[in-house]
């Protein structure tokens, strides 16, 4: 009996004390100030009194970054302001320390302007008017200077859009460094096939490559033995952004003139004349040249402007025939022997002719047409045959046996006007042969066609 009541009493106790509890919890809902926790994508940033004391702070720092930077901001974080009741919170921030959470914890985006290339944001800007001074610098870096150049177009090669974005403060840029970014691009490798007259110099001057880089990016090509058509590779950087510019270039080209013949029955075969010199016209050439970077890619004419015509040459050709006597103009080898001595220095004096060695009685037969105007002896010669080919030029053949010849005779291309011998100044059986242009000895084997 005592143990039922025993347990009877700790259950009304237990009971009362539940009650108790339930009361002081309601009593300190209802009692106790609540504070409100600060929250910034989900992380607690702090506690205040009150909402209105963390919105006004967020509005704050927002009217100073608005002040500051002349346009609207925007947090893209979630805030939030939510009230909690906790009596483990012994302190609560005043605005000025709840502000301060805030700007540590704050992202802050603002209205941007990005340079997008093919569909992907580069670089971003402060303003609409940075993004275009970006692109007309790199146009004008890119733009010929030439004032006899017409621009036709310059753009860009890729699709590039200047867009209106919302973007985080620290992506904006300075527009130098973004120039610098742009124009440094990538290193690329290009194969680069030599052409008809290129030299390493102008590849290195074309490209803006020091010889050291070149070399480095050929280790097995020995760069002076280069050939037309052999490829060599060429690290050059690839602008992030390319220009393409189309340029109308003109230049003045001469147009020859044609040559009319016309026969003639008064000129001898062979000979020809002049009736009405030709002159060259004039002609204007326009040429479309595309450039990307400044290196030229193609080109094409046009059109072509005539500015002056041509003026036809006309000249008479000889049908007359020629008599055998008549110098041609062309020298043939006097005789057939073996050249013993050349013109030119000889014992301290010059030697005018050339020396060919032969038995004495070799047949010497005439160079060319023309008049005897000397057949005889002279000093040092010996017999000798002169001829005057009445067009400037003389031969002499000299140190002859016997004369076939007079003065007055006129003789035909290989005709036979001495024998060779060893008379006069000789030291052996030779034929001396001196050819003489305007009376000066010149050296016979630049006019005889054998010996060209």
């Amino acid at each position: 009996m005592e143990k039922f009541f025993n347990l009877r009493m700790q259950k009304k106790i237990i009971i009362i004390i539940l009650i108790m509890i339930a009361i002081f919890s309601t009593l300190g809902a209802v009692f106790l100030k609540p504070v409100y926790v600060v929250k910034i994508d989900e992380e607690v940033i702090g506690f205040v009194e009150e909402k209105n004391i963390a919105e006004k702070a967020l509005q704050e720092i927002e009217k100073n970054l608005e002040g500051a930077l002349k346009k609207e901001v925007i947090f893209p974080q979630e805030i939030m302001v939510e009230k909690a009741y906790n009596s483990n919170i012994d302190k609560v921030d005043t605005i000025d320390e709840i502000r301060e959470k805030m700007k540590e914890h704050l992202d802050i985006s603002i209205e941007a302007y990005a340079l997008n290339v093919e569909g992907k944001d580069l670089a971003y800007l402060n303003s609409k008017k940075e993004a275009n001074d970006i692109l007309n610098i790199l146009k004008e870096n890119y733009h010929s200077k030439d004032q006899k150049n017409k621009l036709k177009e310059i753009d860009f090669v890729e699709d590039v859009k200047i867009q209106q974005r919302w973007v985080l403060i620290e992506k904006i840029q300075k527009k130098e460094e973004i120039v610098k970014y742009i124009l440094q691009g990538k290193n690329k490798i290009y194969t680069y096939t030599l052409k008809e007259g290129d030299t390493i110099w102008d590849i290195m001057k074309e490209y803006g490559l020091a010889l050291e880089e070149i070399e480095k990016s050929n280790p097995n090509i020995d760069l002076e033995k280069v050939k037309t058509g052999q490829k060599i590779s060429l690290i050059l950087s690839q602008p992030c952004i390319n220009v393409k510019e189309v340029v109308i270039v003109s230049h003045q080209e001469n147009i020859p003139f044609e040559i009319q013949y016309k026969t003639s029955n008064t000129l001898y075969k062979g000979d020809t004349k002049v009736v009405k010199e030709g002159i060259e016209g004039k002609k204007r050439i326009y040429t479309e040249v595309e450039k990307i970077n400044g290196i030229e890619q193609q080109r094409k004419v046009m059109k072509e402007e005539i500015l002056k015509e041509p003026v036809m040459k006309i000249v008479e050709r000889g049908i007359k025939e020629r008599p055998k006597t008549m110098a041609t103009g062309d020298l043939i080898i006097p005789a057939r022997g073996r050249i013993s001595s050349n013109f030119g220095s000889r014992w301290g004096r010059v030697h005018e002719g050339i020396d060919f060695a032969m038995p004495v009685g070799t047949d010497v037969k005439a160079a060319d047409g023309g008049k005897v105007i000397f057949s005889g002896v002279q000093n040092g010669y010996g017999n000798i045959v002169i001829i005057n080919h009445e067009n400037g030029y003389e031969t002499r053949y000299a140190h002859n046996s016997k004369l076939l010849v007079q003065a007055g005779d006129r003789v035909y291309k290989g005709q036979s006007i001495a024998k060779s011998g060893n008379t006069g100044r000789s030291t052996g059986p030779h034929l001396h042969f001196e050819v003489r242009k305007n009376r000066v000895p010149v050296d016979p084997k630049r006019y005889i066609n054998e010996f060209s």
